[in-house]
């Protein structure tokens, strides 16, 4: 599940947006429900399971240069868990393993999108339509345009 978008919440968490690999469906979740260190990893941060049944988790990497096409979305995880370690947000299970473990090399933004370039092709499509109207919507909103503008000329015309 690629993050695509950490945003600023009302809380001292932000709120972190990704999306489901198997059936590419947008969700949000809060950093507060979430914890650095899952199962045998003290670098998996564990997602919410998606409404389709899929369960995933993000891993904290320490490459020093990820692959160029993933950068966005490991620098993105990366800061995520630098966000959890910081505020205590630990499984306890793993508190010495993370306290251990150095600042990965390199850590994005906390807050901010991921460029599509950096997620997986069918899901930056997916985002592109939707961030894009149809034509059809597009044509309308431009005929309701045109002809509020007519009203009004009509009406400033017929009050002169």
């Amino acid at each position: 599940m690629p993050i695509v978008n950490i945003l600023a919440s009302n809380s001292a968490h932000p709120d972190v947006v990704y999306v489901c690999a198997a059936c590419l469906k947008e969700s949000t979740v809060n950093a507060s429900a979430l914890t650095l260190g899952q199962g045998q990893s003290p670098h998996a941060i564990a997602l919410p399971p998606c409404a389709c049944g899929a369960q995933e988790f993000l891993q904290r990497t320490f490459d020093v240069h990820p692959v160029e096409s993933q950068a966005g979305h490991r620098l993105a995880v990366n800061a995520l868990a630098e966000h959890l370690k910081a505020t205590g947000r630990i499984h306890s299970a793993h508190l010495a393993a993370v306290a251990a473990a150095p600042t990965p090399p390199q850590v994005g933004r906390l807050l901010g999108a991921v460029p599509d370039s950096s997620l997986p092709a069918r899901i930056a499509a997916k985002r592109r339509a939707k961030s894009e109207p149809a034509p059809d919507a597009v044509a309308a909103a431009k005929a309701v345009l045109e002809a509020a503008k007519a009203a009004y000329a009509k009406a400033v015309g017929a009050a002169s």
